[in-house]
This record gives structure tokens, sequence and C-alpha cells, in this order.
């Protein structure tokens, strides 16, 4: 039995990436045995806000004021660990405006 596959669907290797509607679904890829598991889903619709007020557009330093000092900062992100266990929250950034945020977890 061949999957379904997304037209909108990337493949990387053992990663695939589905784009629907203002979000974006990346998957680990399974085996014959094992479906394949979401690994993140990136935000990228302007109309969607956390429930603090963090939008699209926003600044990193809004966003920092908002929910404090991150885990890691680098130039065009910033990354916040969650209380489950190695599940995250990045925010990416393009000339210091937010472009896209997403809720991940580490795979094993």
């Amino acid at each position: 039995m061949e999957k379904y596959r997304n037209p909108n669907s990337e493949l990387d290797g053992e990663f695939h990436t589905e784009l629907h509607r203002g979000f974006r679904f990346e998957f680990i890829r399974g085996d014959r045995y094992t479906k394949d598991e979401v690994v993140a889903v990136v935000i990228t619709d302007p109309t969607i806000r956390l429930p603090l007020g963090v939008a699209l557009g926003d600044t990193k330093e809004k966003i920092i004021k908002l929910l404090g000092q991150p885990a890691i900062s680098k130039d065009e992100s910033i990354e916040y660990e969650l209380s489950y266990d190695w599940s995250f929250l990045t925010f990416r950034f393009t000339r210091n405006r937010l472009i896209e945020f997403e809720v991940s977890y580490e795979h094993e």
C-alpha cells in the first residue's frame, strides 16, 4: 500500500514536511510497521497568536519581554525549553521581525 503524499510535501532523508494553510508539519519517517511521527509544528499564519499576544511580525525584544530570557539566543532565532521532556518553542526572525514559530520535541 502506497502512502498518500501531499503535493506540498518535501522529502529530506528520513524526515518530510507537509504544508497545510499556515502550518508546516515536520515528520520523522516510520518504517513498514510504524506510522510517521510528527516532531514539529511550525506556525506561519499571521492570524494565529500565542495566548500572551505573541504574533508574527513582533520583535525579538517584545517576545523576550513577554516570555523572559530564552534558553538559547542566536541572531535569527530564540528558543525556550518547555516543561515537557525535550520540548521546545522556537521563534525565527528576519530583520528582527518574527516570521514563524515552532513547537517541537527532540526525537530519540
